[in-house]
């Protein structure tokens, strides 16, 4: 699969990995980050509440006692303070339900408690009816206003159990208000409880263990906030325990502690002489004192909750800008490597490319002209290093050597041409040489039996003569005979198949009234001889091999067809390849030569040749002949014959055989279905006779084409 894939696709599958990894090692390090922000964002919430919460609770445990003192003496003074305190609550309690409502970020259990505390504050104006009506006696007043203060509380006590005070600084300051707040109110229950007892001048068991409950609870959460406050809260603290109002209510509960009743007394125990309200009055001055320590601490904690968020968000960013910043330089980096690489290789593909197309056109330059041809090429400048500039001056010295093997293949070409130059030459000298001796001998022979000898010898010899011209065919030579005039079709192919050694077995089907254009007379002749001799020379000797001609739409076929082994489809493939080459360079080593010798006869004279099967499980051999070439009038010139002559822009042969080649390659080989009978061949027509082409040449066994279906 990788190895489909493109460089930049493949660094990209070697980086994921790697960024992933790295994206993994950010949420890792990340994440507490983020938690410890959320930490501090709910301790921030709590300190804002606090502040909010307290002073509800200091304003409601007056309002409570006060509410108990005026439903037990009914004081009109008594009456005057709970009124200014219920407007103290009312302002306390719109602070807090608006901090309520704007508060988040506080975990599920404090939010669950808060609510429950916010339903009693809203049902204040119920209790505060009922206190007016005096529908509830003062200990139900008073429990009632507690139980309201302690869900408050308990809210506050829930806090210290959350882990978002996991910072001991914070947890510490916060622990140090808590208690401070239930120290409080374990003093503010102490100031209702024994303003009540000396109310009623007596302090029964339950009054007494409740005081005693009270009392320890007080000095334990003193001593839980000394431990956990900052020094100046503790020194608040003292001073205002050694005041002169702390030390009025603590003799009064010495006393009270004092006139502890007996365990078998069954009436309560007469309460010390102090005046209630003096000491209400004492007790809440040292609370509101100790509401000034606990604003304090509240405001410490709150400060310290916003330097914690600071901090945990000033953290959080640093880590974040610093792991974007990597993973841009990593993204930077992977694409600046990426690009170096893609790149030079993006060019180098580019130029490839385009060498891949002019180099084979400079190489099919070289081989087919004759004329000198500029061989640089370019080079593929590529600035990299390493493998991929290795590869460009690789690909330049490839480049070169195909360039200096060009020309020496065509080198070698032209050298191989002009051999068969000059051996076709020699050959056709001595063999035109050979046959006038031969007429000579058959004018002067009278022996029928002697002339048919030599008779066989000049068919022999007018064979090697073609057997000659084929050289000249390879070398690119111009036939060395041309006709001027046109001459009957039929004359044509009977001295085609007069070439042929067992032309006794050739039957030709065709119309008298077909004129063939000179200058391809001899061609023509040339080619219809080769496919003939190839297809007497395999098919069974007892067979007829059929050579007719007829017209299709705007062509002539000349179809040799025989009845031998066939070829297969690969074979008819790749004879109909060599039939078409035009090419100098596509000639092969084969021994199958003479199929590049029809190639080239049927590209000069702008006619194609092509192999297919027969009908009678042979091979049928189809020449295609333009309108240019065909003509029914002896004197008449070929359909666009005088336009081809003087239009440089009419059809050539090149282009005529294209066409060609396309209709019988879309048309396939014609039916061979029985004709009319043929005449019978001619008999082989002297060289140079009247009226004839030049003389037949034979195939020789060499250059012969192999037969279809020959191994």
């Amino acid at each position: 699969m990788l190895r489909r894939l493109k460089i930049r696709s493949k660094l990209v599958a070697v980086l994921l990995p790697l960024l992933a990894a790295l994206a993994v090692l950010a949420v890792v390090v990340i994440r507490p980050l983020l938690v410890d922000v959320s930490a501090a964002r709910a301790v921030t919430s709590y300190a804002q509440l606090a502040a909010t919460v307290n002073p509800l609770v200091h304003d409601l445990q007056l309002e409570g006692g006060l509410s108990a003192q005026a439903v037990a003496t009914k004081a009109a003074a008594v009456t005057d303070a709970m009124v200014a305190a219920r407007k103290n609550t009312d302002a306390s309690s719109r602070t807090f339900l608006a901090a309520v409502t704007s508060t988040q970020n506080l975990p599920a259990d404090l939010t669950s408690r808060l609510r429950t505390a916010r339903t009693d504050v809203d049902r204040l104006g119920a209790l505060r009816t009922n206190v007016d009506g005096a529908a509830l006696g003062a200990s139900e007043v008073w429990a009632q206003f507690t139980g309201t203060v302690d869900k408050l509380l308990e809210f506050q006590r829930g806090f210290l159990s959350e882990r978002s005070l996991d910072s001991g600084d914070l947890h510490r300051r916060a622990s140090a208000l808590v208690e401070l707040s239930l120290a409080k109110d374990a003093l503010s229950q102490e100031r209702s409880l024994l303003a009540l007892a000396m109310t009623g001048s007596q302090v029964d068991r339950a009054t007494f263990g409740q005081l005693n409950r009270l009392v320890g609870s007080y000095q334990d959460h003193v001593r839980r906030f000394r431990a956990d406050a900052d020094p100046s809260e503790i020194a608040q603290f003292d001073k205002l325990s050694g005041g002169t109002d702390a030390t009025y209510t603590d003799g009064v509960e010495t006393d009270m502690m004092a006139a502890k009743p007996e365990a078998a007394a069954a009436t309560p125990a007469a309460a010390p002489k102090a005046d209630p309200i003096a000491y209400f009055n004492a007790m809440t001055t040292r609370l509101d004192g100790l509401k000034r320590v606990e604003t304090d601490a509240a405001s410490r904690l709150r400060q310290g909750a916003g330097d914690a968020l600071d901090g945990a968000r000033k953290k959080l960013l640093t880590y974040a800008a610093g792991l974007a910043l990597t993973l841009a330089l990593a993204i930077a980096l992977a694409a600046l490597v990426s690009r170096s690489l893609t790149r030079p290789v993006r060019f180098l593909t580019e130029a490839a490319e385009a060498a891949t197309q002019r180099l084979p056109q400079l190489v099919e330059q070289i081989q087919s002209s004759d004329q000198a041809v500029d061989t640089h090429v370019a080079p593929i400048s590529v600035r990299s290093g390493g493998e991929i500039g290795q590869l460009a001056e690789a690909f330049n010295a490839v480049q070169q050597v195909a360039v200096a093997t060009a020309v020496e293949q065509a080198s070698l070409r032209r050298s191989i041409s002009s051999m068969f130059v000059n051996l076709g030459r020699r050959s056709q000298t001595l063999v035109d040489r050979q046959l006038e001796l031969i007429d000579q001998l058959e004018n002067n022979e009278k022996d029928p039996d002697s002339l048919n000898d030599l008779f066989a010898l000049d068919h022999l010899a007018t064979r090697m003569r073609r057997n000659a011209e084929n050289l000249l065919v390879l070398a690119g030579q111009e036939p060395p005979r041309k006709w001027g005039r046109s001459l009957p079709l039929i004359d044509v192919i009977r001295a085609a198949v007069s070439e042929v050694e067992d032309y006794t077995r050739v039957d030709v089907q065709t119309d008298d009234d077909l004129y063939l254009a000179g200058h391809a007379a001899t061609d023509i002749a040339h080619l219809v001889a080769e496919l003939v001799e190839n297809a007497t020379a395999f098919s069974p000797p007892t067979s007829r091999v059929k050579v007719r001609v007829e017209r299709a739409e705007q062509r002539h076929l000349i179809s040799v067809i025989d009845q031998g082994i066939g070829m297969t489809d690969a074979d008819l493939a790749a004879t109909n390849e060599r039939l078409s080459a035009t090419s100098p360079a596509a000639i092969a080593l084969t021994n199958r030569i003479g199929f590049y010798v029809i190639g080239r006869l049927a590209q000069r004279v702008g006619v194609a040749v092509r192999l297919g099967r027969s009908s009678g499980g042979g091979v049928i051999a189809q020449v295609a002949l333009p309108s240019t070439l065909v003509t029914t009038s002896k004197d008449e010139p070929p359909a666009g014959a005088e336009a081809t002559a003087a239009d440089p822009l009419a059809d050539s042969p090149q282009s005529a055989r294209e066409r060609l080649l396309g209709a019988l390659r879309t048309g396939g080989p014609a039916a061979t279905g029985p004709r009319p009978p043929a005449a019978p061949p001619a008999a082989p027509l002297a060289a140079g006779a009247p009226g004839a082409p030049a003389a037949p040449t034979a195939p020789a066994a060499s250059t012969a084409p192999a037969a279809p279906g020959a191994p």
